[in-house]
């Protein structure tokens, strides 16, 4: 899409949770008492059984959280009962027991403390995973389990895994992104495959990315512009390798465009490139996983369909790619195809990338927006873009932002 469609074209109406060593909630004494029982849990019986303790510790002792919704509400994706737009973060119900949330392109996944999950907004093909296609402007239980850990949103299609390491995915299928050989839609969740050594699932808008517990990466799904980094350009329906290594860590991804880190805390990325969003100083698409820069220093990454942003372990932000509504939070309008550092704060703590808009959290607990906001998603209270970071309100109780299209997700404490 060239830069005149962009601006003629509204924006339609793809981790965001990174497993954390040490989150909230678990003390280091906690951590080093569970690594040696993880380690004998590996000897003794298998991988998965170790990765059920592991979500255990670090799943069901994660503090329970309010939930905020702003920005475009078409289809209830807020969670407000309404389909009312807002500008100001507006709290989901009045529960406080959240502890995980997703964001697809007109949809919400949420996961309670007690492991069920709840679904709302758009449901065509059956993505809120209920068993039918009936919108939803208010949170709904997807059917009645209690296992569930990692949770993601794509455009058309939802995925998550449980504590006993399957993957599961529903909605929309056309591309094979559900992962079952097939291009059937299914509007409940279907296992993939019968493995179970599963830890966290990743969902561009047509396609989906798995983590496994020997840390190799695997894809499925839409892969036009060899997004799925199998060094092809042909859509697969079945979870196929990413090259051959086995030390991913984090995966983010926009439409076409994907960008992910190694434990090392190098970050590669591949995909459309068209804006030079893979960081790479061109604009050249790649079907296989090529190194941003030589730094080992990266420690968060949120991407979509057009830019990208990247957070280093000294606490400063940094994006790249299209730059049309100020997205890329440098003051101007500029496109940078090599990644460039927003301001000079080193307090950032995490990012999330929405459709044309950005949204980042600082070590003290503030969130901020920069980028396109005809929809009131920026949370500012308005409608004007912005090319800098600018607060949400004043307070500094935030704890996670998820940020998709054209609305944003916040965790509060």
């Amino acid at each position: 899409m060239d830069d005149q469609k962009k601006k003629d074209v509204a924006p339609p109406n793809s981790p965001d949770a990174q497993a954390p060593s040490s989150p909230k909630g678990v003390s280091r004494r906690d951590v080093a008492t569970a690594v040696p029982k993880i380690a004998a849990a590996m000897v003794l019986a298998s991988e998965n059984e170790a990765q059920a303790y592991y979500n255990m510790l670090f799943t069901k002792r994660s503090k329970p959280r309010t939930l905020w919704s702003v920005g475009d509400n078409s289809f209830g994706q807020l969670g407000l009962g309404t389909t009312a737009s807002q500008s100001l973060p507006t709290q989901v119900g009045t529960l406080s027991t959240w502890v995980d949330v997703a964001t697809g392109q007109q949809h919400t996944i949420a996961r309670k403390r007690d492991g069920t999950l709840w679904a709302w907004g758009q449901n065509s093909y059956g993505k809120l995973g209920l068993g039918t296609t009936v919108n939803q402007s208010s949170p709904v239980q997807l059917g009645n389990l209690s296992k569930w850990t990692s949770i993601a949103a794509g455009s058309q299609h939802s995925t998550a895994c449980r504590t006993d390491g399957t993957l599961w995915t529903w909605g929309y299928n056309v591309n094979g992104q559900l992962g079952t050989g097939t291009a059937a839609a299914t509007s409940s969740p279907v296992q993939v495959g019968t493995l179970s050594t599963w830890v966290r699932s990743i969902a561009a808008n047509s396609a989906t990315f798995a983590l496994r517990t020997d840390g190799t990466l695997w894809a499925f799904g839409l892969n036009s512009f060899g997004n799925l980094g199998i060094g092809t350009i042909a859509n697969v329906s079945s979870p196929v390798q990413v090259g051959n290594l086995s030390n991913w860590s984090d995966l983010s991804c926009g439409d076409v465009t994907t960008i992910a880190r190694r434990k090392d805390n190098t970050i590669w990325a591949f995909g459309n490139n068209n804006y030079g969003q893979l960081g790479l100083g061109d604009t050249l698409a790649r079907s296989s996983p090529v190194q941003i820069g030589s730094l080992s220093t990266w420690t968060g990454i949120a991407a979509n369909s057009f830019n990208v942003a990247l957070l280093r372990n000294d606490g400063t932000l940094w994006s790249c790619g299209d730059n049309l509504y100020g997205e890329l939070g440098i003051g101007s309008m500029l496109n940078r195809s090599s990644p460039v550092q927003i301001g000079t704060l080193s307090t950032w703590t995490q990012v999330a990338a929405g459709y044309m808009n950005t949204e980042a959290r600082r070590a003290d607990g503030t969130i901020w927006s920069f980028g396109q906001n005809s929809l009131g998603q920026l949370g500012l209270n308005d409608t004007a873009n912005r090319s800098s970071p600018v607060q949400i309100g004043s307070l500094s109780t935030w704890t996670k932002i998820v940020s998709r299209q054209s609305f944003t997700v916040i965790l509060r404490r």
